[in-house]
């Protein structure tokens, strides 16, 4: 993944510096070198070291809105972007002060129709909801019937990050490195 994402760095760079750089022939010695400068910036580092996914949806953000030889509408990129974190409609901006209404209909069709279903595989999978047909497999064990032990063997933090207050993650924080906070 961090491969991946440095790549896609660099391919976000490429495409902005061609865009903004009057002389072409600099643009590969200003992509390389900003690349490298980059790359040691702390939300880049972070990103790789916790195998996040902001980069490719940074990368989409871009792809979508650099001028360059299109396979797909306009907006789509934004569109699926915005289906893995919602950060990426704030773009849709750009395309209302443009007055560009294809592209903002593209892009909210495209969130839409990609963000089906995710949160919801998920909560099956751990036998928070039931399926309303089929079976779900999930390391040998039904999720529907056996939630406790499926959750167990895979971990899981829902998207309200759960009921811990601050004192009581630092308890656990502790706890997991052997340190006893309060002596006893």
């Amino acid at each position: 993944m961090v491969v991946l994402s440095d790549l896609l760095v660099l391919l976000c760079l490429y495409f902005v510096f061609k865009t903004v750089l009057k002389k072409p022939e600099f643009l590969l010695p200003v992509t390389a070198i900003t690349w490298a400068i980059v790359l040691r910036f702390e939300p880049v580092d972070l990103n790789n070291g916790f195998a996040q996914i902001n980069i490719v949806v940074m990368t989409l953000v871009v792809l979508d809105l650099v001028p360059r030889k299109r396979f797909l509408p306009q907006g789509v990129l934004i569109g699926l972007a915005a289906a893995i974190k919602i950060t990426p409609l704030a773009m849709l901006l750009y395309f209302l002060v443009r007055k560009e209404w294809k592209q903002i209909a593209t892009a909210l069709l495209s969130a839409v129709a990609n963000g089906a279903g995710k949160s919801t595989t998920i909560e099956m999978s751990e036998g928070f909801i039931h399926p309303t047909s089929g079976t779900i497999d999930v390391l040998g064990l039904d999720p529907s019937s056996a939630p406790d032990k499926v959750r167990e063997k895979v971990g899981i933090m829902l998207q309200g990050g759960g009921n811990l207050v601050a004192v009581e993650a630092v308890e656990d924080a502790a706890g997991f490195l052997g340190v006893d906070l309060f002596g006893c």
